[in-house]
């Protein structure tokens, strides 16, 4: 680290660096002042960059490296990490990591799901530049409802109007979205948070193998075992919330003990 222009000091020091420092908006990492663009880690205003998260709550540095950000937005690249960031993109290229790096791309390097997201009302696809614009607006904080967000990259009408949907914890082609790939668990529970104020078969709002558990077959409690490879599944897979599963595990084998 010492090579990197003494950056061990700068990295521990308590005022800097910060995103912002760098960064221009959209990237940008507001300090309590009002402007059009999302923070970058609300409410955790004005963190230094080894504490700032940006894309769906992935750290800043996972992206862009560590003190001081080896792979800013500025030509300069620091040699000391040089090919790190070329053996994880997908075109070999010295940082900062791009969209293949975690997404299957289409040729112009944008995740190929992606149908109708739009930043500043023009469409991502295929503009690397807006996608990437579009990535450092969709923090944890952001909503899968927004308009040109996540949900309206498929439809619109069923994400507005959630009476089509009745209640989430009933419909079984909500329930299977993050099992067949239509949206990742962590959108589906912001979803039904946002919508319902819990997410599906949370044991405190309703028995989970009454409601979502039904929705893809009936009561399979009495299989349920510590070596359940099947049922290990459900969480990784997103079928369920974290908080269903493990309150399923807890009730019917004692624990979670076992994972």
């Amino acid at each position: 680290m010492s090579a990197a222009t003494d950056g061990r000091d700068h990295w521990l020091a308590p005022g800097e660096p910060h995103c912002a420092d760098c960064q221009a908006a959209p990237c940008v990492e507001q300090s309590g002042n009002v402007n059009p663009f999302p923070p970058f880690n609300y409410p955790r205003k004005a963190s230094l960059m080894r504490y700032s998260r940006g894309h769906q709550d992935i750290t800043c540095q996972g992206c862009h490296e560590s003190f001081h950000g080896l792979y800013p937005v500025t030509p300069g690249i620091d040699t000391t990490s040089y090919a790190q960031a070329a053996s994880l993109n997908d075109d070999d290229s010295h940082g900062p990591l791009k969209c293949g790096t975690c997404h299957d791309v289409d040729q112009d390097g944008v995740p190929i799901w992606v149908r109708d997201l739009a930043y500043n009302d023009q469409p991502v696809s295929g503009d690397f530049d807006a996608a990437v614009s579009w990535m450092h607006t969709y923090t944890d904080e952001a909503s899968p409802l927004a308009p040109g967000g996540l949900c309206e990259n498929c439809h619109s009408v069923k994400c507005t109007n959630w009476d089509l949907l009745a209640t989430a914890s009933s419909n079984s082609k909500w329930i299977q979205h993050a099992y067949r790939g239509r949206a990742s668990r962590n959108a589906m529970d912001k979803v039904e948070l946002d919508k319902q104020g819990y997410v599906s078969g949370d044991p405190a709002f309703e028995v989970p193998e009454n409601t979502v558990c039904q929705q893809c077959h009936r009561d399979r409690t009495n299989k349920l075992s510590r070596s359940s490879t099947r049922w290990k599944n459900h969480l990784l897979e997103g079928r369920v919330a974290e908080v269903v599963w493990a309150d399923v595990l807890t009730r019917f084998l004692g624990s979670t003990c076992g994972w």
